[in-house]
C-alpha cells in the first residue's frame, strides 16, 4: 500500500480501533455486522488485519494476472517502440556528436521542446534505460510476489504484496511522468499537437489498464489514480517545457476529436476506482460470511465434543473404565466408518461380549437387602417406594465413591449388588492407605475384602438413619464373599456390565440367609480379614445354605455395629 495507507493501518491503527467485534454466537445469530469506515476498512483494526490476510490469498490470481498483463502491455507498448526506434535515435546521437558547437544549437533549435531530442540529444543511453528499469521493475514485482505465496518463509508477511504492489506501479508513474515530459510531443507529425493525449492513452496509461485484475484496497485504487491525474493530467501538462499542454486543445481547431480520448481516459480512472470499491465490498461480505461459517462451525464442533464427553461419561458412570475406554473406542472405530460409509452412528452389532469378557481373582463381592421390604411395598404407593430406594441407594453410591477399590455393580429391585477388587475398576495397586471412615480410627492398608467389609458397616449404619415410608426403621442384611468372577458386558440393546460365577451365587446366599441389621461374610472373606485391626467377628457355624449345603460363616459383632 502506499502513503496514506501506510498512514492509516500503521499511524492511525490506535486512534481508528473502535470496537472489538467477536463472531460469537450472539453476534452469529443476529443480523448486525461489523462497523466500517468509508475506504478505511473495518473499525476493529484487528479484524481488518484479518482482513487483508484474507485477501491477499484470495487475490492470488488476480495479482499475478495483473503483473503479467501490465508486463505485456508495456512490452508491446513503450518498450517495444523504444526498441524499434533505437537504431534511428543512435544514429541521430552520434550525428549530434559530430556536429560543431554552433551546429548543435542550430540542432536543438529546430526539435520540437516537447521531444527527447531537443532536451537530451546525447543521451540516449538514458532513456533506454528508463524503458528497461520499467520493465524490469514490473518483472521483479511478479518474481517477489509468487515468492512470497510460494516460500512459507514468507507467509507471516504476504500482507506485504499490498505494500509492493501500489509501490511498483507508483515508481512507474514517477518514471513515465518525467520521460512523458520530455517526450510528449513526439508523435506530432502523426497526430499534430495534441498528439501528448494520444500518446497518454495508448503508451504510458495502458499499463494501468491491469488495475483492472488487481484486488488492491479501494484507498490504495483511489490514491494511485489521483497520483495518475495530478502527474499526468495536471503538473505535468501545465508545468511542460513546451508550454502548457491544455492550451494546444483551445487553440486547436478539431477540439471535439481530442476531447473524446480524454473523457475516455478520464472515465476509466473513475471506474477503476468504482470497480474496486464494489469488488472491495463483495469481498468483505465474502469474508464476513466465511466468519460466520467459521464460528457456527466451530461451535458445532464445541457442541459435538460437549455431546461426545457427555456421552463419554455416561459410559463411564455405566462401565468400569476399562470397559468404557475400550466401548468408546470401538464406537469411535465404528462411527468414523460410519460416517465414511453414509451410515448411522451408535454402538450398532459391536460384538461387546467378545472385548471385554475377563477373569477376575479375589474379587469380594457384597449384597444387600431391605428387611420387610416386600410386605413395605405392598401397603404403600410404588412411588414412595420408589423416592425410598432413590434416597438410600444415593447414599450407598456416595459410600462406593469414597473407596477407589469399590464399583458399584447393579441394583435389582431393593438390593444392592458392590465388587471390590475388580482390575481396571479405577484400581492401581491391589492395596490402598486411607483413613478409617467409622471407629477404627488409625491408617490401615486396605484389601479388596477388608473395603467391601467397611462399605459393608457404613451401609448398615446410613440404613439405620432412614425410615420406610411404613413408618418402620429402614434394616438392611449384608453379605458378603470372595473368590473368582468373570466380568462382561450383556447386550447390544441397553447393554448391562455383570459379573459371572459362583463367587456371585454365594455373595447373595449370604445376604439372604444373614441377619437382620448384620452383616455376614463367608469364611473365604474372615480369612483375609480376620487380622485385620478394629474388626470384631462372631462365629455363627455352619449355616445351611440353598445350593451350596452347608458353609462356615460368620456374623460382624453387634459391638461393631452400634459403633457405627
Amino acid at each position: 500500500m502506499v502513503f496514506l495507507d501506510v498512514l492509516v493501518n500503521w499511524g492511525c491503527r490506535r486512534c481508528l480501533h473502535k470496537e472489538d467485534y467477536s463472531f460469537d454466537e450472539d453476534e452469529v445469530s443476529s443480523s448486525s455486522k461489523p462497523s466500517q469506515y468509508p475506504l478505511l476498512g473495518f473499525k476493529d483494526r484487528h479484524l481488518e488485519d484479518d482482513y487483508l490476510e484474507y485477501l491477499v490469498v484470495a487475490s492470488k490470481a488476480r495479482i499475478i494476472l495483473g503483473y503479467v498483463t501490465a508486463i505485456l502491455l508495456y512490452a508491446s507498448g513503450p518498450f517495444a517502440t523504444c526498441w524499434v526506434n533505437f537504431d534511428s535515435t543512435l544514429l541521430v546521437q552520434r550525428r549530434y556528436n559530430t556536429m560543431s558547437d554552433a551546429e548543435k544549437e542550430e540542432f536543438r533549435n529546430d526539435s520540437d521542446k516537447g521531444t527527447w531530442k531537443y532536451h537530451f540529444p546525447n543521451s540516449v543511453a538514458l532513456a533506454f534505460s528508463l524503458v528497461c528499469a520499467v520493465l524490469l521493475m514490473f518483472i521483479f514485482g511478479l518474481v517477489a510476489v509468487v515468492c512470497m505465496y510460494q516460500m512459507k518463509r514468507f507467509e507471516k508477511y504476504r500482507t506485504w504484496i499490498f505494500y509492493i504492489t501500489p509501490a511498483v506501479y507508483l515508481l512507474y508513474m514517477a518514471i513515465a511522468a518525467f520521460a512523458f515530459t520530455f517526450i510528449n510531443q513526439s508523435l506530432q507529425p502523426i497526430f499534430g499537437d495534441m498528439s501528448w493525449i494520444f500518446m497518454l492513452i495508448f503508451t504510458y496509461a495502458s499499463p494501468l489498464a491491469s488495475l483492472f485484475f488487481i484486488t488492491l484496497p479501494p484507498l490504495v485504487m483511489l490514491e494511485l489514480m489521483t497520483v495518475f491525474v495530478l502527474a499526468f493530467l495536471v503538473i505535468v501538462p501545465l508545468c511542460n517545457p513546451a508550454g502548457k499542454l491544455w492550451n494546444l486543445i483551445e487553440d486547436n481547431a478539431g477540439v471535439e476529436t481530442y476531447t473524446v480520448p480524454t473523457v475516455m481516459l478520464c472515465v476509466l480512472i473513475v471506474c477503476v476506482v468504482v470497480v474496486s470499491v464494489i469488488v472491495d465490498i463483495s469481498n468483505r461480505q465474502s469474508f464476513i460470511n466465511k466468519k460466520i461459517i467459521e464460528a457456527l462451525t466451530k461451535q458445532r464442533e464445541q457442541h459435538l465434543l460437549q455431546q461426545k464427553k457427555r456421552n463419554e461419561n455416561l459410559v463411564l458412570s455405566i462401565f468400569p473404565p476399562m470397559v468404557a475406554k475400550d466401548l468408546i473406542r470401538r464406537q469411535t472405530r465404528q462411527t468414523l466408518k460410519a460416517s465414511q460409509s453414509g451410515g448411522d452412528f451408535g454402538f450398532g452389532d459391536m460384538s461387546l461380549v467378545r472385548s471385554v469378557a475377563h477373569m477376575h481373582h479375589e474379587v469380594t463381592i457384597l449384597f444387600t437387602d431391605i428387611v420387610g421390604f416386600t410386605a413395605m411395598s405392598q401397603t404403600v404407593a410404588p412411588q414412595q417406594v420408589m423416592e425410598f430406594l432413590h434416597k438410600l441407594f444415593v447414599r450407598f453410591d456416595e459410600l462406593v465413591g469414597r473407596n477407589a477399590l469399590l464399583w458399584k455393580v447393579e441394583t435389582i429391585g431393593d438390593a444392592f449388588m458392590v465388587a471390590s477388587g475388580l482390575e481396571g475398576v479405577r484400581l492401581k495397586s491391589r492395596k490402598l492407605t486411607i483413613s478409617h471412615l467409622s471407629s477404627i480410627g488409625s491408617s490401615i492398608s486396605l484389601c479388596p475384602a477388608t473395603a467391601a467389609v467397611l462399605f459393608g458397616k457404613s451401609a448398615l449404619a446410613a440404613a439405620r438413619t432412614l425410615t420406610m415410608p411404613n413408618s418402620m426403621q429402614c434394616q438392611i442384611r449384608a453379605g458378603v464373599h470372595t473368590g473368582d468372577v468373570c466380568s462382561g458386558v450383556v447386550g447390544s440393546r441397553m447393554p448391562r456390565y455383570c459379573l459371572f460365577g459362583d463367587t456371585v451365587n454365594t455373595a447373595s446366599r449370604m445376604e439372604s440367609s444373614g441377619v437382620p441389621g448384620r452383616m455376614q461374610i463367608s469364611e473365604p472373606t474372615h480369612a483375609l480379614v480376620c487380622g485385620e485391626n478394629g474388626f470384631a467377628w462372631d462365629e455363627r457355624g455352619y449355616v445351611e445354605v440353598k445350593g451350596k449345603g452347608k458353609l462356615k460363616t460368620y456374623l460382624l459383632r453387634e459391638s461393631e455395629r452400634g459403633a457405627d
